[in-house]
């Protein structure tokens, strides 16, 4: 089963998601991007979706340490966001995708789809 690796601070968006991805995939979720190392270390997810901003993280932070830790082989990327300009922010850090915040429950199954479902 494909592996799913999430960031958020929103705790009530991390149980919704896990419950709607997890019936497809194994899902595993963090508040805390401090966590990141210990999680990699023994996760190794196919593909990891983190929100812009986590607490006193962003994205490019948590980015470059997931990229430090993972840089044996190339994990997708999506930005999940509400910020207005996600489609330049996702350009500008380089990442596989972005969903915009809110979207709607079958378009992140549909968009995960399609990163994980080949």
């Amino acid at each position: 089963m494909k592996k799913i690796l999430i960031l958020d601070d929103n705790e009530d968006f991390l149980e919704m998601i896990k419950y709607v991805l997890g019936k497809k995939y194994t899902v595993f979720c963090i508040a805390d991007p401090g966590e990141i190392h210990q999680v990699l270390t023994h996760f190794d997810p196919d593909l990891i979706i983190i929100d812009h901003f986590i607490g006193s993280y962003n994205a490019a932070q948590i980015l470059e340490k997931i990229k430090h830790l993972s840089s044996q082989r190339s994990i997708p990327i999506i930005l999940f966001s509400g910020t207005h300009d996600i489609e330049i922010k996702a350009e500008e850090l380089g990442v596989s995708g972005y969903i915009k915040k809110p979207s709607g429950i079958d378009h992140i199954r549909e968009y995960v789809g399609k990163f994980l479902d080949n």
